[in-house]
């Protein structure tokens, strides 16, 4: 069992099977509570077994979505959440090297695609209008140097996950135009950073819960106010005999052989690290897939930066 849903009234359940032997995505069943699982209804299955399929819902709570995935297609199917027995609409069709990810709320679709855009831009479609890709409307155009990760639909704003020189940050534009002129940027207090959008599962709440990491601040949640940017700090990750205060980071950038600027993150020891380059640093660095490692507390090894190490992260 992966995926799971409820629908609307609460007896129904849509969950994924995943393959006992290849542990891949499997076929997506539909279950009435109270009754018998070998008399769970088959809603879809996937041909194309190299592709995942995944199951959620949509911001508005109107519909269950079922994904299929790959390295460079999409496409989603909705099921009304009040209506479970009805059969899948296929609301985005799967374009060949096209990757577009749509989520519904207050009668709007919003989707993060790279048609027309390498690094993504978000466009926008109104009700019935998803499926074809003409009828959309830009709605945050592409820019060079940032790209966009992420979004989150609240009632107050659009949340945009972007990555710019390396640091995920996000980026709030209030409705009802989401005019860049009125965005803000969540605030971070280190050079090089890491936010990520948390866990919002109600969209009315004037306020977006988020994750924080960077070279010297554990993983933290915030919540921050969609209106006035304030943050409020729910937790942090304890980390046993760890002081913040003791640490210093900072983000260089170092050339490559084929001329780029690779960014690095790097964190040390006040008392300890000599700033003279005859201290060791120990490197880390990862890039393949499109993914990188990003700036965060390398608990493994504080041991020896307390002993004089700088320790820094490669974005390659």
């Amino acid at each position: 069992l992966e995926d799971m849903v409820w629908a609307a009234d609460s007896r129904t359940i849509f969950y994924i099977r995943q393959d006992p032997q290849t542990l891949q995505s499997g076929p997506v069943y539909r279950h009435l509570r109270g009754t018998d699982p070998k008399d769970d209804v088959l809603v879809y299955d996937e041909p194309d077994k190299t592709l995942f399929t995944s199951v959620g819902h949509t911001a508005s709570r109107e519909f269950i979505a079922i994904w299929v995935t790959g390295f460079a297609t999409t496409e989603l199917r909705t099921v009304p959440m009040a209506a479970p027995a009805a059969v899948p609409t296929l609301a985005l069709p799967r374009r060949a090297e096209v990757r577009s990810y749509a989520d519904h709320l207050h009668g709007r679709w919003v989707i993060r695609t790279n048609d027309g855009a390498r690094d993504f831009r978000l466009m926008q479609a109104a009700e019935g209008q998803l499926a074809d890709h003409a009828n959309w409307t830009e709605l945050v155009p592409a820019r060079d140097g940032a790209t966009i990760e992420a979004f989150a639909l609240f009632s107050a704003a659009l949340v945009v996950q972007e990555r710019v020189d390396a640091n995920a940050r996000l980026r709030v534009l209030p409705w009802p135009a989401a005019d860049a002129r009125d965005a803000f940027l969540v605030p971070a207090d280190e050079p090089a950073f890491a936010m990520e959008i948390g866990t919002n599962l109600d969209p009315a709440l004037p306020r977006l819960r988020y994750r924080y990491d960077s070279m010297v601040t554990p993983n933290s949640e915030f919540d921050v106010d969609l209106a006035t940017g304030a943050r409020t700090l729910l937790k942090t990750r304890p980390v046993l005999g760890y002081d913040r205060a003791q640490y210093e980071s900072a983000r260089l950038w170092a050339p490559s052989r084929d001329g780029k600027r690779i960014p690095v993150s790097i964190m040390w020891r006040k008392d300890c690290y000599l700033r003279d380059g005859t201290a060791p640093l120990y490197l880390q660095g990862y890039g393949a897939y499109g993914h990188s490692y990003d700036p965060q507390l390398p608990r493994e090894a504080l041991s020896l930066i307390d002993r004089g190490f700088a320790f820094a992260t490669a974005h390659v």
